[in-house]
């Protein structure tokens, strides 16, 4: 059974609309989670566009590079400063250029884009501040028919714009800076339209009748500079530290020997760990450091389980346990529960003394 084509292209549009309404739902859920941040992006690209010339050889008429000026803007999602993804709505404005020895003429072309752009961005610094972006939009552009007439002494020139709408996709690389309230990206990408016939047409017929025919399909090269606004209110989340132990002991405990127990991977950049005593109640009593700086001090262990909050670092963050004694049941022993992703919780039991610690390595 075949459908009429406005109802092909009505059923295409559905099929996207429901797509971006299904991606806004997902980034949504996540909400919650510290690794998402939510902001508006806005898209400006400008570049360069050539049409298919087909004339005659004794025709006067040629074409030189034209420009194609885009904006758009809607709603973003960025991932733990890796994947990006955003939803937009704008125009594009293609601009053809002609000209003979005796005139000039320049056709505007004019539609609408919806798109969705994904990126990924590669750190070139450990901080993730400086990356390489790699990506590409899908969407579909809404382009119009109509016809325009022109009649000079020396020449005429009839101009069409054909549907029907189209879908399209924009490859970029380039290269990203993030900062405490956005990001900022340069890439280069190239707008292809997925449609086999031309959106533009343009036919000079001179006065010595020979004909100058130029087709495009809305193709173009660009430079791309897209801004990634956070949404007001987003705080960066800090980690926080308490006051150490004395100086003297401090320093004892932070410059023992330390044996790094086991090594995990993190989805999330905020993680709770857990510490209680699941043995003998004996008196144990311990501290907690990341890179030499206490996040739990002289916490003596029972059945009830210490809750502390650690955000992570990008990279590899060493959590280290330092006993402060080792009850009356040598050694100090504490029970650690640590959950890494949805489903992913970790359990084990570090057991220190006055002469080494214990640490984990925790990948974000």
């Amino acid at each position: 059974m075949s459908y009429p084509p406005y109802i092909i292209d009505f059923i295409r549009k559905a099929q996207f609309s429901a797509a971006a309404f299904s991606m806004i739902i997902w980034c949504g859920t996540a909400s919650a989670q510290s690794q998402w941040r939510f902001g508006v992006p806005v898209n400006f690209e400008v570049g360069l566009n050539f049409a298919s010339v087909e004339r005659d050889n004794h025709s006067n008429w040629y074409q030189s590079p034209g420009t194609a000026i885009g904006l758009s803007s809607g709603f973003g999602a960025r991932y733990r400063e890796r994947l990006t993804i955003n939803l937009m709505g704008g125009g594009v404005l293609d601009t053809y250029n002609f000209f003979s020895n005796y005139a000039v003429y320049d056709v505007s072309h004019a539609f609408a884009q919806v798109r969705m752009n994904v990126n990924y961005m590669f750190p070139l610094r450990r901080d993730r501040t400086k990356n390489i972006v790699a990506g590409a939009d899908i969407g579909r552009s809404f382009i119009g028919r109509n016809v325009r007439n022109r009649e000079e002494a020396l020449y005429s020139v009839r101009v069409d714009g054909f549907g029907p709408s189209t879908n399209f996709i924009a490859p970029e690389i380039g290269f990203a800076r993030t900062w405490a309230r956005g990001q900022l990206s340069l890439a280069l990408t190239y707008n292809y339209q997925f449609r086999d016939n031309r959106a533009v047409r343009v036919a000079i017929t001179e006065g010595n009748g020979a004909n100058f025919i130029a087709s495009a399909k809305g193709d173009y090269l660009a430079l791309r500079l897209r801004a990634n606004f956070d949404v007001k209110g987003h705080k960066p989340v800090k980690q926080e530290y308490v006051r150490g132990p004395a100086p003297e002991v401090a320093w004892d405990i932070l410059n023992r020997d330390t044996r790094e127990r086991r090594r995990f991977a993190s989805k999330r950049r905020v993680v709770y760990l857990k510490f209680w005593d699941d043995g003998e109640i004996d008196g144990d009593t311990i501290s907690v450091s990341i890179s030499g700086r206490f996040i739990l001090t002289e916490h003596g262990l029972t059945r009830r389980k210490k809750r502390v909050k650690v955000v992570l670092d990008p990279g590899d963050n060493v959590i280290t346990v330092h006993a402060h004694n080792e009850g009356s049941v040598p050694p100090n022993t504490a029970a650690f529960s640590l959950r890494t992703g949805w489903f992913n919780k970790e359990t084990m039991v570090f057991s220190t003394n006055m002469r080494r610690n214990e640490s984990i390595v925790v990948s974000f």
